[in-house]
């Protein structure tokens, strides 16, 4: 038996949102990309024209934008669409976290997950019409942490975190 080609395609990509032990997939989608960013500074002393050192000083959030088609009763708010929160809600809606499986080794019974981005939060809903096309949305969101196949990413021990509410 062959092996299957090693690089992904979009074709390979399924696209979900966590759910407990579940994953609603989400095939409205024909396009999402995120961005992985660490703030890097360059630290000058006196005495040199260039950087001594460039060093991290923090992650950023990552940034996501999934482009798709605008499927009836599968729109921003529907939990099989965009996942945003109603104004009601906003308050109370917490965290969704994100997960991008290749479809290939699914079938093949591996199910390997190649992105899982955790602590996400719908920030904008974009969509629109036009004559003689298809109706289309982006849906963009900020996470906090993003890790891939070749293993989870953390803050390590020692960091602080937010208190907990009395």
């Amino acid at each position: 038996m062959a092996s299957p080609p090693r690089v992904l395609s979009g074709a390979r990509a399924k696209v979900g949102v966590v759910q407990g032990d579940n994953i609603q997939f989400i095939g409205i989608y024909s396009d999402v990309s995120y961005t992985y960013a660490i703030d890097q500074q360059p630290v000058y002393i006196l005495g040199r024209y260039s950087a001594a050192s460039i060093d991290p000083v923090a992650l950023e959030v990552v940034n996501i934008s999934a482009t798709g088609w605008r499927v009836l009763k599968h729109g921003p708010f529907a939990k099989t669409g965009g996942n945003f929160t109603q104004l009601q809600n906003l308050i109370s809606d917490g965290y969704l976290t994100f997960s991008i499986y290749d479809r290939q080794s699914d079938e093949q019974g591996n199910q390997t997950e190649i992105a899982r981005i955790t602590q996400v939060r719908p920030t904008s809903a974009t969509g629109g019409f036009s004559m003689r096309q298809l109706a289309n949305v982006t849906y963009s969101y900020v996470g906090i942490l993003m890790s891939d196949e070749s293993g989870s990413n953390y803050e390590a021990p020692g960091a602080m975190d937010l208190p907990t509410p009395v």
